[in-house]
């Protein structure tokens, strides 16, 4: 578990990690707010806000490396530095909270090219639009493929007038949360830094709920005929998560036994929308002998007994996401990351089976038509 003080700074929720010793300074910023609030505005506003946010907030001449990443239900900005721009960093981030340098066309323009590069670059893989559109359907209204759904018009019809007003609504001390990991003894003059970078809200919050009419994904005829799989969970059950996770690694009771009659998995991802995480994997079932259905049922079957490599599943699993947690805390980045996110379950082995079986209660089956994700029997 990452150890943090957490303070109020001009209305910034702040977290100190204190990093001894360090010989750089690691820094993260999140915006509660994704392309789920996008709407009145184009598909794409958030996304391009992210960007421009950027480009407002550095200095000219910046040698920082300030990277942004927005989700459905919020966007996230890290950056790490030198201790002798830990100022800079701080005073960077604050920027983005509704100051900086002002904006103009050309700048949008740039920008608006930078975003849809990266859209061409997400379509190429057509699991990337799987995912979203699968998770939606799992849990309708859940605005799970709002980061799928803008396209080159939309992307081309925001003006400077839709980031200025998105920005105003949700890029406000009120709505963010700071983590920053540096030395103990820089605490003080980096909480200053922070107050005196930051803009006060003049005007009341917007509630960012982003109503609006949300058309279906139509996916590329590449996925037609994938068998997926979907597991659910709300987002703050942390050990209904960390069985998921135990279930659907490639170690894991489903990816082994599939693996072994000849039909492994063609791709996993998680997706969230604020309040659940669904975890979607996917199988290219090309042989009609109906082999992939028999290894679900079968892992299904294996994990509602509890079977003793089932719950050593949530074993390696337990131990690798700490591992991996461990090692990202390496660095003053990695310890501002995890600051942001939720310390790690730690089950008894008394619930694990329990647990397990809970977990995939909640999965459904699906299978890609005509660019349409439709329910199936469950194996």
């Amino acid at each position: 578990m990452t150890e943090y003080e957490e303070v109020q700074v001009a209305g910034l929720l702040v977290r100190f990690v204190p990093a001894p010793g360090a010989h750089t300074v690691g820094a993260c910023l999140r915006v509660s707010a994704g392309s789920a609030a996008d709407p009145p505005r184009p598909w794409g506003t958030a996304h391009l806000t992210e960007h421009l946010r950027i480009a407002a907030a550095l200095d000219d001449g910046s040698r920082l490396h300030l990277t942004g990443r927005t989700d459905n239900a919020e966007t996230r900005f890290t950056v790490a530095a030198l201790p002798e721009q830990e100022d800079e960093v701080v005073r960077t981030l604050a920027r983005l909270l509704g100051d900086g340098r002002p904006l103009d066309d050309s700048v949008l323009a740039a920008e608006r090219q930078a975003v849809l590069l990266e859209m061409r670059a997400a379509a190429a893989n057509p699991l990337l639009l799987l995912g979203p559109a699968v998770a939606e359907a799992t849990v309708p209204g859940g605005r799970m493929a709002d980061t799928t759904r803008a396209d080159q018009a939309s992307v081309g019809g925001i003006t400077l007038d839709d980031v200025e007003g998105f920005t105003a609504e949700h890029y406000r001390p009120e709505n963010a949360l700071l983590a920053v990991a540096a030395p103990p003894a820089h605490r003080k003059r980096l909480l200053d830094t922070v107050s005196a970078a930051l803009k006060p809200s003049e005007t009341p919050v917007a509630s960012g709920d982003g109503e609006a009419d949300r058309p279906p994904i139509t996916l590329p005829s590449t996925v037609d005929g994938l068998s997926v799989l979907t597991l659910t969970v709300a987002l703050d059950d942390h050990v209904g998560r960390s069985a998921v996770r135990a279930l659907a690694f490639a170690e894991g009771p489903i990816g082994t036994r599939t693996a072994r009659a000849g039909h492994p998995t063609a791709g996993m991802t998680t997706v969230t929308d604020g309040k659940h995480e669904v975890t979607v994997l996917c199988w290219r079932d090309e042989k009609p002998d109906g082999g992939l259905r028999d290894a679900l049922a079968t892992a299904f079957a294996a994990i509602r007994r509890a079977d003793p490599d089932v719950v050593e599943s949530w074993h390696y699993a337990a131990v690798r996401e700490f591992q991996e947690l461990a090692f990202a805390r390496v660095s003053p980045l990695g310890l501002a990351q995890a600051a942001l996110l939720p310390p790690p379950p730690s089950p008894g082995a008394h619930t694990m089976a329990g647990e397990l079986r809970r977990a995939i209660g909640t999965a459904r089956s699906w299978r890609v038509r005509a660019g349409t994700p439709h329910a199936e029997e469950m194996p």
